[in-house]
């Protein structure tokens, strides 16, 4: 696999009471162009503190990040992250939160923001406050911010939970669509099987203290086959089950 996305965690620890405590270790994945990793684990086992290593927010840890096979030492804009909270400014209107990947925002960049927002079905959104729209829409904000300047490499924490079947049956559809159109590499944080089935090629399972790959396996395609996709999360499940 010609892989965008290289991770080597060899030791991530956290200090406590004066000692190095490890939280992750001997962790290892790839994620090639136009491809999701799903990272699935209990909660608590180091999921999300993974995806800030990924997009270079923290470099306390022992091994390293490559994307396009060039080392990862800091946030450079080939990494994008959603958090699970959105991290939208409330004082600011979905257009500017949208903006403010821009240091110094052009027409130009006005323009694109506002395609974007289009595309994402918020339109005629744009002057809104995050207070004023659902929770569906908080998220399509947050991607689209994470979007606008299209990265190498996507993470997304646990980017459907909290909302409606409807609504996130729409933005998996539409996370898809986009990542065919652009063809980066996407890295997925969930507990829900399905989300991982629907959204992802491949499931990489977490467990232990200090957290280790403790299962994975590749699904291929197989959203828009029942069959496949009904196989495939009884796998996901099984090997859940046995790491517990």
């Amino acid at each position: 696999m010609n892989a965008v996305l290289k991770v080597t965690i060899r030791d991530k620890w956290w200090a406590h009471t004066g000692k190095r405590v490890s939280v992750l270790q001997n962790i290892a994945l790839q994620v090639a162009a136009g491809e999701s990793l799903a990272v699935m684990g209990p909660s608590g086992v180091g999921k999300t503190t993974l995806l800030r290593l990924i997009a270079a927010l923290d470099g306390h840890f022992e091994g390293e990040i490559l994307v396009d096979q060039k080392p990862l030492t800091e946030p450079d804009g080939t990494i994008q992250m959603v958090f699970q909270d959105n991290r939208l400014f409330d004082w600011m209107t979905v257009r500017q939160n949208v903006l403010f990947v821009w240091d110094r925002p052009d027409a130009g960049n006005i323009r694109k923001a506002d395609e974007w927002l289009f595309r994402m079905g918020l339109g005629e959104r744009v002057d809104a406050y995050p207070r004023e729209l659902s929770e569906g829409q908080k998220k399509r904000v947050a991607l689209t911010r994470a979007l606008v300047r299209p990265p190498r490499v996507l993470l997304l924490d646990e980017p459907l939970a909290g909302l409606d079947t409807p609504t996130a049956d729409r933005i998996a559809a539409d996370l898809r669509r986009i990542q065919r159109e652009f063809g980066f590499a996407c890295v997925v944080t969930t507990h829900n099987v399905m989300e991982a089935v629907t959204l992802c090629q491949a499931v990489l399972v977490l467990d232990g203290h200090p957290a280790t790959t403790h299962g994975a396996l590749t699904l291929g395609d197989v959203a828009h086959d029942s069959n496949l996709a009904a196989q495939a999360i009884g796998t996901v499940k099984d090997i859940l089950v046995h790491d517990r």
